[in-house]
């Protein structure tokens, strides 16, 4: 009975699945398997390959899937001999991330989503997932350096993607969210990169250098599109050059021209019992080392506002009441009394917090890093505020 049942299972497979086809990438951590399902009149792409990792949980999600795409399709125009395309919204995909190095991700596509692939979608294709031509083989110390950190490959995979992604951009709606995107996912870049223990300093410094050009590339894509992207024309008249920020820092930031201009360090009450803590360092632009110089001279001004120089505060308003006579005349008076307390504790300072911004001077001489962090307010037991 089990041996007639599996002779079922093998027709049945066979009726299925008439053919496969097992393709190998340029990037030989990538790998993919085409099967024609001769039941649903159409094919199954198994995709294996190292997924991103590197950027934000978001970005990395999307840029993986988005890969893995670039990756089926060009399996299956090695399958046809042909550049081909797939509609992707006509497909079914499951992805499944299996830790840092390996991801699978298996598409069912009909044969309607199927397509004479344009070429820009090839010459894309081509430029993320590499093809077996001897022209574009990567160099030796590229693969080492892809061997040793994902951060190299990450970036580079992360910027076509990205600038495809602003390219095919519908509306200023869209391109807005690609900026949001692109920010956030570079800053958890840069973390990432300054805690790899796997590189050198100067390549540390090489690689940041190299995120800051990739991100400026990029935005400078995006403002350049039509009414100025996320631009306003207060920001325009800003004193700084370049500048990056995460919200809602940036808009604290563009109203302090001391902090953009000089560094320093500020506590700002945002209401709601919330408290955001800025400070601001900087160094020279053309020191490798100024992202870390700027952010020790910008722990050093929170420190000065830890020691005094500046506390957060709240105003309390006291009423006082006061009866007096003198004879058969009765004297009322009452008196209103506005005082401050400190309610933050300094113990809730002693980390910077992320970087929420970048820029330079108006003579790019200087690099400005911006560290913020949001924090609750609290109070001692029975005080009154």
């Amino acid at each position: 009975m089990k041996t007639l049942l599996l002779l079922l299972v093998l027709l049945l497979w066979g009726f299925t699945s008439v053919s496969a086809f097992e393709i190998k990438f340029a990037d030989a951590s990538a790998s993919a398997s085409v099967v024609s399902v001769a039941s649903q009149s159409g094919y199954r792409i198994s995709v294996d390959f190292r997924p991103i990792t590197t950027l934000d949980e978001i970005s990395n999600r999307e840029m993986s899937e988005t890969l893995a795409q670039f990756y089926a399709e060009e399996a299956l125009s090695s399958f046809f001999h042909a550049s081909k395309a797939i509609v992707f919204s006509k497909a079914k995909t499951a992805l499944i991330c299996d830790g840092i190095n390996k991801a699978q991700c298996v598409f069912d596509v009909p044969m309607a989503a199927i397509i004479d692939a344009p070429f820009r979608n090839v010459e894309i294709r081509e430029e993320v997932v590499g093809k077996k031509r001897p022209e574009n083989k990567a160099d030796v110390n590229t693969r080492i350096l892809d061997f040793r950190s994902t951060c190299f490959r990450d970036l580079r995979i992360s910027e076509a993607l990205f600038a495809e992604e602003i390219a095919t951009a519908k509306n200023d709606s869209e391109r807005v969210i690609s900026q949001r995107k692109i920010k956030k996912g570079f800053t958890v870049l840069r973390q990432k990169i300054k805690a790899d223990n796997n590189l050198f300093r100067s390549e540390k410094a090489e690689l940041l250098e190299k995120v800051d050009k990739v991100e400026n590339y990029l935005l400078i894509g995006i403002i350049g599109k039509k009414d100025k992207i996320d631009r306003s024309d207060s920001e325009e008249k800003l004193p700084i050059l370049e500048p990056i920020f995460k919200e809602p820092f940036g808009d604290l930031l563009k109203t302090d021209l001391i902090l953009l201009t000089r560094g320093g360090a500020r506590f700002i009450e945002m209401g709601d019992g919330a408290v955001a803590i800025l400070a601001v360092g900087f160094a020279l632009a053309d020191n490798e080392d100024k992202e870390d110089i700027a952010e020790m001279r910008a722990s050093a001004e929170l420190g000065k506002l830890q020691g005094g120089e500046e506390s957060v505060v709240r105003n309390k308003i006291e009423r006082q009441y006061r009866r007096s006579s003198s004879g058969n005349d009765m004297n009322e008076s009452s008196e209103l009394k506005r005082s401050s307390a400190t309610i933050v504790n300094s113990m809730h300072f002693h980390k910077l917090g992320e970087t929420v911004g970048t820029w330079l001077s108006p003579d790019k001489k200087r690099f400005f890093l911006a560290k913020g962090r949001i924090v609750r307010l609290s109070t001692k037991e029975g005080e009154e505020l």
